[in-house]
């Protein structure tokens, strides 16, 4: 799942706000309301008290009546489970919140005593199952959900707005429309027969079986069915005023969701959705597992997206033109990160699941690691390595502030999970191991660990187990310091003087909890005499020494060449080095990194008081990279660093700006508009004014903002 973060761009000028207010809504949740439709505050969330299962549940054959305007479904489940093998069963538990229960039944039809106390219906069986044989217990219920199954519809304020009827299940808000056994460690097949208005369309995961009407209410009833094991939150429901398009595809159904208005939009977004699940085939090393793959985009969801199986929910928000396509190729906000995020958890979340929430990372951050492998595909090597390199800086920021391990048991609440360790730090990990084991080992454990493990439910210890068969190594030292441990390894990075000059490097990171060692491989890259080197350096110690051979003066040196170590790095060296780097390195993370240095970006800047003023022939190094570096993040950056780092009365900068706010790629003008914002003449008002009408909507909103600037 993929919660909303904090907009681009957002600031707290009020025109700023206000021009922002309808891409803020996305992150917005929908109203909650009693029976009659008054609104309701939110209610807490209870958390779900693992527990140990009493029986096996194996389906779930599920029928709501929905009605939207009452915020109300009239529901029965009829739930097929065994007894455990090694004891009989007295009591069938579901988890079951603010459910109104007309009452429950054996499969004779006869009344089962029940009780529902501690958010737990409880109800006793007739006789005692033995073990292994299977029952069958029916439950009729009422429900006016105030979480778990959503209503969005018309308002005063937006009286046309269409009814968007969803779901959202993880980590324990289904028990608030069905009962259930709402913890991912139980895996059950369901039907689920859905009653509408007549012009809704529904969605839900597997296949659609059945739909009959009742001509004289104007209702239909649609069944769906999915015959794969999974845990009871990631059943789906999606219904409501929506249109349905198909993508391109050579084996599944791949229908689109959503607005009919905004369906030619959705299936341009959407449109490499076959191309993502054939990657992520052949990376997991197992066909995709389901009858069809759905992408349904409703209003008001309250995540990015959420995983359903075989059928996944997505913000509505995340449409976009194409020509807003290229912030969006990579960023937090983008759909095809989204997009290829979302599907990959049908192999890592839906058909292999953590066994408990503590082991969420290995839903999140495989999924995560995904978004990765899709911009390798897609845009190449620097791009894909420019991802994780915001990976690790986002995760040191965290850990800086809530030290706390990949694998957390100490929760509140299981949604407390939902943060930078499982994604972006765990995808980090998978990163470092990526680089420890090579690429094609690291592949061969991970389809190794879904073909053992898949349909069910997953540890830590099984994934270590997979990659330790598949690479022939004991991988404990790495997942007792990456995985289970806090904290992160801090280089402070210096160039000795010698013939050859000797690189040092020093674990300086301290403080409770802390290690003095981490245990990583690091690729280092020099350059002397305009020649580029490249050695590995096996961290073991505190300290480690690396001579950096080769004819010449050495021009630059970049300490993770392979932007693999999850932590921090103060390399120091002149600033002419930086500028060599920027101008000559061969690789395009080592000229950002050296881009970044002179923003200067807190990550790489090494400098303790304060920002020094430039050389003129750095900044004629950064004019030179922003106009011609073959990748755009090094030409948005330089750009930035340039206008920053100038005199805002430097005419030549002025110029520059002007110039590249003419530039082909959008990410450049949007840097052009920024920088203008403090710079005077009339060809700097001109240029505003153009931006502004830019058909890019970043590049518009920073010309916006930098006109608001300008009057303050």
């Amino acid at each position: 799942m993929l919660f909303c973060a904090p907009l681009r761009g957002a600031h707290s000028h009020p025109l700023r706000a206000l021009l922002l207010l309808v891409a803020l809504s996305a992150c917005s949740s929908p109203p909650l309301r009693t029976p009659e439709g008054a609104l309701l505050a939110p209610q807490p969330v209870t958390p779900v008290r693992l527990r140990e299962p009493l029986v096996d549940i194996r389906h779930y054959d599920i029928a709501v009546d929905v009605n939207e305007a009452a915020g109300m479904v009239d529901g029965s489940v009829t739930v097929t489970f065994a007894a455990l093998p090694d004891r009989p069963a007295a009591r069938l538990q579901l988890d079951a919140v603010e459910l109104e229960i007309h009452g429950a039944w054996d499969e004779r039809g006869h009344a089962l005593s029940w009780s529902a106390h501690d958010e737990v219906l409880d109800m006793a069986l007739p006789e005692p199952l033995l073990p292994g044989a299977e029952a069958k217990v029916t439950v009729e219920y009422r429900a006016w959900p105030r979480r778990g199954l959503y209503f969005v519809g018309p308002s005063a304020a937006e009286p046309q707005r269409p009814w968007h009827v969803w779901t959202q299940g993880q980590t324990h808000e289904t028990r608030h429309w069905v009962p259930v056994w709402d913890q991912p460690d139980d895996r059950a097949t369901h039907t689920l027969a859905i009653t509408v208005p007549e012009r809704f369309l529904t969605m839900a995961a597997g296949t659609r079986i059945a739909s009959s009407r009742d001509e004289l209410a104007h209702r239909r009833t649609d069944t769906w069915s999915l015959d794969v094991p999974h845990p009871s939150y990631l059943i789906t429901l999606v219904a409501g005023e929506l249109g349905e398009a198909d993508l391109p595809t050579s084996n599944i159904p791949l229908p689109v969701v959503g607005d009919p208005a905004a369906l030619a939009a959705a299936a341009q977004n959407f449109q490499p959705t076959a191309d993502m699940l054939a990657m992520l085939a052949d990376w997991a090393g197992r066909p995709y597992p389901y009858p069809k793959y759905a992408q349904s985009l409703v209003r008001e969801f309250v995540a990015g997206g959420q995983e359903n199986i075989s059928a996944t929910t997505l913000t509505h928000d995340t449409l976009h033109a194409e020509q807003d396509a290229p912030q969006l190729e990579t960023g937090a906000h983008g759909t095809e990160p989204l997009a290829v995020h979302e599907a990959a958890h049908q192999w890592f979340g839906d058909l292999l699941t953590c066994r408990d929430w503590s082991q969420l990372w290995l839903n999140e951050g495989f999924a995560t690691y995904t978004e990765l492998l899709w911009a390798r595909r897609t845009l190449g090597e620097d791009a894909a390595r420019a991802v994780a390199l915001g990976w690790e800086r986002q995760m040191v920021d965290f850990q800086q502030s809530h030290p706390r391990p990949v694998v957390w048991s100490d929760y509140a609440d299981p949604d407390d999970l939902f943060e930078t360790p499982c994604y972006e730090g765990a995808a980090t990990r998978l990163v470092l191991l990526s680089e420890l084991l090579g690429a094609d080992v690291l592949r061969r454990g991970v389809q190794l660990y879904v073909a053992r493990h898949a349909p069910g439910d997953v540890t830590t210890a099984d994934l270590r187990a997979a990659l330790q068969e598949a690479s022939g190594l004991d991988l404990g030292t790495f997942f007792t310091e990456w995985i289970e441990g806090t904290g992160f390894p801090q280089f402070e990075v210096r160039i000795g003087a010698g013939a050859p000059p000797v690189l040092v490097a020093r674990q300086v990171q301290a403080g409770e909890g802390q290690r003095s060692v981490f245990h990583l491989p690091v690729e280092v890259s020099w350059s002397t005499g305009g020649v580029e080197h490249e050695a590995h350096l096996d961290v073991d110690e505190a300290r480690e020494e690396l001579p950096l051979s080769g004819d010449g003066p050495l021009d630059w040196v970049r300490f993770d060449s392979r932007t693999a170590v999850p932590g921090r790095i103060d390399l120091l060296q002149p600033e002419a080095a930086w500028r060599s780097q920027l101008l000559a390195a061969h690789d395009g993370l080592t000229r950002l990194v050296a881009a970044q240095w002179f923003a200067p970006e807190p990550h790489v800047f090494s400098g303790n008081t304060g920002t020094p003023e430039l050389q003129a022939e750095s900044l004629d190094a950064l004019e030179r990279a922003a106009r011609g570096d073959a990748f755009v993040d090094v030409r948005s950056t330089a750009l930035a660093a340039l206008a920053a780092r100038a005199q805002a009365a430097d005419p030549d900068i002025a110029r520059t700006l002007v110039e590249l706010a003419r530039d082909p790629d959008a990410r450049v003008r949007a840097v052009a508009a920024q920088g203008l914002g403090v710079r005077d003449g009339d060809d700097v008002l001109v240029t505003l004014l153009m931006l502004a009408r830019d058909a890019n909507g970043d590049v518009a909103a920073a010309a916006l903002d930098a006109l608001v600037d300008r009057e303050l």
